[in-house]
This record gives C-alpha cells, structure tokens and sequence, in this order.
C-alpha cells in the first residue's frame, strides 16, 4: 500500500483487495440514514447537558424497589470526580422526550404503557419505513477541496484518471465561493499589517525615537594594556 500510487476510490478499493484479510465493500448512497431525525422523534437533546456534566453513564429506569421500569433508561450525570462534586446529588434523567408516544399516532397506543411494551417492535417497523428514516444526502466535497483537486492535482494525475468525479471541474458557484474567501483573508492579512504598522507608531511617540536608537555605551577590558 505505501508504495501504491492510488489516483481514485476504485484504485484504493483494489489495493485493499489484494490482502486475504481484507474484504472491500464499496459504500454506496443509499447505506446512510438519518437517524438523527428520526430519533430526534423520541429522544431528548442531551449534548448541552454532557458538555456541562463530562462524566456520564446510561442505564435501565428502576422504581424504589429496584425493578426496571419498561424499557425506559436513564442518563446520570456527573461533573468530574473531584470528591466536591461526587458530594453533589447526580439526579438521573430520562432520555426519552415527554409525551414521546404521541409521535406515532398511527399505532394507535392508548397510553405511554401501551407504547413502552411495544416500543422495540415499532422501532424495527419504522426502520423500514422510508417516510421514517430517511436517505442521508450526500455533502459531497467542500468547494475549496473541489478547486485544490482540479487546480492543483488533476495537472499530475495520469490521462485515463483525470475524467474521474474527484478532478471534476468546479461550477461557477464554487469558484464564486472560493474567490470570495480569497479576497476576505487577503484583506484581513491588511488590515492587520496596518493594526501593526499604527501600533508601532503609536509606540514611537509615546516612548520617543532618541531611546529606540540609544546604543548601550561601550566597554572595555580594564585587564587588556592599550595598544601603544
């Protein structure tokens, strides 16, 4: 492999091919789901909660008794474990969003109970359910990337690869975003040289050019005779 000279996908996928211990499954559009979306329909957002609280665990909802409640689970959440904050009461909390049954009215469950015990079947019926889960749309390559690979590596790449969709040319969009880019750092990187510039100026009146030139006086070895 690192003496491979790879050009596309399909020439890396056939250099992986090579090892008995590999076995290539090219990824296709359709392998990538929106579960975001489609959990989002009965879960709570926690990151804010866990970016507060880094320390974290998940586990099964249970009563006084100890008995799990459905198929409910908990979030508990914990600062750090310093002993101050292993002191403070970790209140753990539901994951599930209140009220989360009503998202599937076409199940017609009577109640949240009803809705727990089948939850687990639902959910595998969803999945299959193309209107639920939707087909992730691919982002594709950011316009700077799409310029560098046509600008700069297409010219190097070989005659009979060039036409692949990695080298593609960039669309007057991506051009138009890329300029803009261009033109912003380019005046930023002014903008700065003359917040500079001003500030060294600023100094110079302030502490005067007469001590920005004084030289340090000049020594000499007492123990060195003078050259006669």
């Amino acid at each position: 492999m690192r003496r491979s000279v790879l050009f596309t996908v399909e020439d890396l996928e056939r250099a992986l091919a090579k090892s008995d211990y590999v076995t290539v499954k090219p990824a296709t559009v359709e392998d990538f789901f929106d579960y975001d979306k489609f959990l989002r329909m009965f879960y709570r957002k926690l990151p804010q909660q866990i970016n507060q609280n880094h320390v974290f665990s998940c586990g099964s909802m249970e009563d006084a008794q100890g008995c799990e409640l459905g198929s409910d689970f908990k979030i508990s959440l914990l600062r750090s474990f310093r002993e101050a904050d292993k002191a403070a009461a970790v209140i753990p909390q539901k994951c599930r969003k209140r009220n989360w049954w009503t998202a599937l009215p076409e199940r017609n469950h009577a109640n949240e109970a009803e809705a727990s015990l089948k939850r687990v079947d639902d959910l595998k019926e969803m999945c299959g359910d193309p209107d639920k889960l939707t087909v992730v749309k691919p982002p594709g390559l950011n316009p700077y990337k799409v310029v560098e690979m046509w600008s700069n590596f297409r010219p190097l790449v070989p005659l009979d690869k060039k036409d692949d969709v990695l080298y593609r040319e960039p669309t007057v969009e991506e051009w138009a975003v890329v300029k803009k880019e261009k033109k912003l750092n380019k005046e930023k990187k002014v903008e700065v040289k003359k917040m500079k510039r001003e500030t060294m100026e600023t100094e110079d009146e302030v502490v005067g050019d007469d001590s920005r030139k004084a030289k340090k006086p000049r020594t000499t070895d007492s123990s060195v005779p003078n050259a006669v």
